[in-house]
């Protein structure tokens, strides 16, 4: 719950109306996605309170409050993101590009490309690092391809009047 005052106290700092604020509460109190977040503790509900936190601070850079220390939040909030879903290296590589596309000042655009790069680096030493220390070895095209085979074979399964003779 605390992500989700952080977005609401962001949106007073950048002086949005308080009929949206109001929205955005209402949001968060009715949504049946965020209510399920207080029954699950798995590293998506973590996941999803870094990314919050992360948008906020990159508003507050792309409007042009740059700060070293909004920098250093951004890149702590990103490890975070890392460590929690792999996936978030893109994200927060295309954000540091877009960002360095929209903000006008030569400094932004310069830690912005900084940031994209070390985020890069840090997802590679992080990923090797694990995949060393733990033994992990990458998926098989078996692994990859289970679930439509077996969603596959259900439809057969289950439906045998829908499947012709030369599809089965």
């Amino acid at each position: 719950f605390a992500a989700y005052a952080y977005v609401i106290r962001t949106l007073d700092d950048l002086k949005i109306s308080k009929k949206w604020q109001v929205l955005a509460l209402l949001y968060f109190i009715i949504s049946p996605r965020v209510q399920n977040y207080v029954f699950l503790i798995s590293k998506d509900t973590f996941y999803i309170a870094f990314l919050l936190c992360y948008l906020c601070h990159l508003i507050f850079v792309i409007k042009g409050d740059f700060q070293k220390k909004q920098m250093i939040w951004l890149m702590a909030i990103g490890i975070g993101m890392i460590s929690l879903r792999n996936d978030a290296k893109y994200l927060i590589v295309v954000s540091s590009i877009i960002t360095a596309c929209l903000c006008k000042q030569k400094t932004i655009k310069i830690v912005s490309l900084i940031m994209a790069c070390s985020t890069i680096c840090f997802s590679s030493i992080y990923g090797s690092i694990l995949t060393n220390q733990f033994q992990l070895t990458s998926p098989s095209k078996r692994e990859m391809l289970s679930v439509p085979f077996q969603q596959t074979a259900r439809y057969v399964r289950d439906l045998p009047e829908e499947v012709t003779e030369e599809e089965k």
